[in-house]
């Protein structure tokens, strides 16, 4: 059983009380809601540089406008105070927990540990206004009217900006989207932590979702049984995802030692037969056996970077930023 908290949020009133501030009065709280409601569609446009069009992901950007600002607002102080109500499995979109936080998670109390790596498409995009209204009404405690109102701000025309594709859904890019499609799926989440430790239990499962990325690891598991639990997942998925999509494309089963598999469970071979190697990572982080490290797409930019006779200020301050990211995780 799912224990979702209640908001108790019943109006626009109750929404601009939220977010005020000393700063921001009630009343000008309400009137900013009020300003983007009115004026939403020439508060953001499409992130034409982050968007893939070929995926049907389309990057939206309020940033540095009204509009922006009382996302932020709401995601801070509506939402984020209830993170510590999503399950410790929950990483991205969660205060205080990120990418280290779901890599290390992973790593197990046995050894000689494998790793499936599964990645969602159109994550954000499958999560309809109608469903996000629903979610929040009848999970969530919000009445009709705030409800409707927080979808208003917070979903935007499916497909790019000013097209002609039908349905809204949340949009990809807006400060309340993570926390509002953790929400979403929640269900489906606790299904598959349900489903690892029914199938994987006996192996020290472990399981980290950062958004739309899942890992799941266990000890000294049958490259097959890993294999026929993703079958199980693919299943779970099609059945509960509410037209959530697998990128199987993306989809890995590799162990501690870079044995990269098939999704059969068989060893992954390349066009000449050649068994396919790979590095143990989730999220970009290496998992080592107690500790975890910057992978190597991390550590090859900081190498191609330092082995330049020059650097302009840009790439000194990549540099730095990377370095610094760098020691970050290893700590």
């Amino acid at each position: 059983m799912i224990n979702y908290p209640n908001f108790n949020i019943r109006s626009k009133n109750e929404i601009a009380k939220r977010i005020s501030s000393r700063k921001l009065p009630q009343s000008e709280a309400l009137a900013l809601i009020n300003d983007c409601l009115v004026d939403f569609d020439s508060l953001w446009v499409d992130n034409l540089k982050m968007s893939e069009p070929g995926k049907k992901k389309w990057v939206r950007d309020a940033s540095r406008t009204k509009l922006g600002n009382l996302l932020s607002l709401i995601d801070k102080r509506i939402f984020a105070p209830y993170d510590t109500k999503l399950p410790s499995f929950i990483h991205g979109g969660v205060a205080g927990k990120g990418v280290k936080s779901a890599a290390s998670s992973l790593l197990g109390k046995r050894r000689k540990r494998m790793l499936l790596k599964v990645d969602m498409s159109r994550f954000f995009e499958h999560v309809s206004s109608e469903r996000l209204k629903y979610a929040l009404i009848h999970k969530l405690g919000f009445s009709r009217e705030a409800a409707l109102i927080i979808c208003k701000l917070c979903c935007v025309d499916a497909g790019p900006k000013n097209g002609l594709e039908k349905g809204k859904t949340i949009a990809r890019g807006f400060a309340t989207s993570n926390r509002l499609a953790i929400w979403c799926n929640l269900e489906l989440f606790y299904r598959i932590k349900w489903l690892t430790e029914k199938r994987l239990g006996r192996y020290d499962a472990r399981l980290a979702i950062y958004v739309d990325d899942i890992g799941i690891t266990a000890s000294r598991i049958p490259p097959k049984t890993m294999a026929n639990f993703y079958s199980g997942l693919i299943v779970l998925v099609n059945k509960y995802g509410n037209g959530l999509e697998i990128n199987h494309g993306k989809t890995r089963i590799i162990n501690y030692l870079g044995n990269q598999f098939s999704v059969n469970g068989e060893p992954a071979v390349d066009n000449g037969g050649s068994p396919v190697k790979g590095s143990y990572e989730v999220l970009g982080i290496r998992m080592e056996r107690n500790r975890v490290t910057a992978g190597r797409r991390t550590i090859g930019k900081i190498q191609s970077l330092k082995s330049r006779k020059s650097l302009t200020i840009p790439q000194k301050k990549s540099l730095k930023g990377l370095e610094k990211y760098k020691r970050y995780i290893g700590s």
